[in-house]
């Protein structure tokens, strides 16, 4: 049995990805684990702590709590039909990621689904950093929801790849096909380039990627598509416009163009514009 963590900081955002999480459970069978992690003010510097407080920010274990048990009650009543999650909450008091990897090694979690936040107020600016932190130090797979992400059946999950080393981008193709499975999703492996074409060595390693998915993946909904783009970002995006992509899947990694995506400012700007959920793979 799955088990996904939901991280919430009871924001409008943070909830529409709890729902998102919650129809994506249903389909895939899984429980859930509900969390208020975001409570960091013991790290906050003192003129920060201040302007926190000038905001009338509540953020006492029993307003958490109370807070937990509305957002667990609001998801069970919202069940349709299907699968029935089992809903845990938990809430303790700590650095955010202390209190993470102890969750996802408590409850065995599989994976870690939480909202975006846009910058401006204090809030969302420290929010913010939380989502980008998570990209950087996650152990397990991450989905960063959108609140323009649609609540409907999974239809297709886009890969990127750089197609410089296949046999790494495989394991993560390969977990992605049980995925696939469970909400019969298609799967597009996707390459960036700024070139009208692959270049030989990338195309050597293409034929390598999609053969060794052929004979190995036992998923016949798996299809590649090379985007002639200059930019990661414009490219991703416009994929997943084009090509109806539920989630789009990346790999960050050092030394290639995937890298870009855990830099501070790129990573919101794409997080920010993409009208689909991202889910983040921790990097080998």
């Amino acid at each position: 049995m799955k088990t996904f963590l939901f991280l919430t900081d009871f924001s409008a955002n943070a909830t529409y990805a709890a729902e998102y999480g919650h129809h994506l459970a249903s389909k895939m069978g899984a429980n859930i684990v509900l969390c208020n992690a975001l409570n960091v003010l013991d790290q906050l510097p003192q003129e920060e702590f201040v302007a926190w407080q000038m905001e009338g920010e509540d953020i006492s274990l029993d307003l958490s709590n109370t807070e937990l048990i509305d957002l667990k009650r609001h998801l069970e009543y919202s069940h349709a039909s299907g699968f029935n999650p089992k809903i845990q909450r938990i809430n303790y008091s700590g650095s955010v990621e202390d209190v993470i990897q102890n969750t996802i090694e408590k409850y065995k979690i599989d994976m870690i689904v939480m909202g975006t936040h846009e910058s401006g107020s204090l809030r969302n600016i420290l929010l913010s950093n939380h989502n980008q932190m998570m990209i950087k130090e996650t152990t397990v797979p991450l989905l960063l929801v959108p609140p323009s992400a649609p609540k409907t059946n999974i239809k297709r999950i886009a890969f990127a790849t750089d197609l410089k080393y296949v046999d790494v981008d495989l394991e993560y193709i390969f977990s992605l096909v049980k995925l696939a499975k469970l909400v019969d999703a298609d799967i597009l492996i996707t390459h960036i380039g700024g070139d009208l074409q692959l270049s030989p060595l990338a195309d050597q390693q293409k034929e390598r990627l999609l053969t060794r998915i052929s004979n190995e993946a036992d998923y016949p909904h798996v299809y590649y598509k090379f985007l002639n783009n200059g930019s990661v970002k414009d490219g991703l995006e416009s994929l997943c416009d084009s090509e109806q992509i539920s989630i789009l899947a990346v790999v960050p990694r050092k030394r290639n163009f995937i890298e870009s995506l855990i830099s501070p400012s790129l990573t919101q700007k794409i997080v920010k514009h993409l009208s689909v959920p991202l889910l983040v793979f921790p990097p080998r």
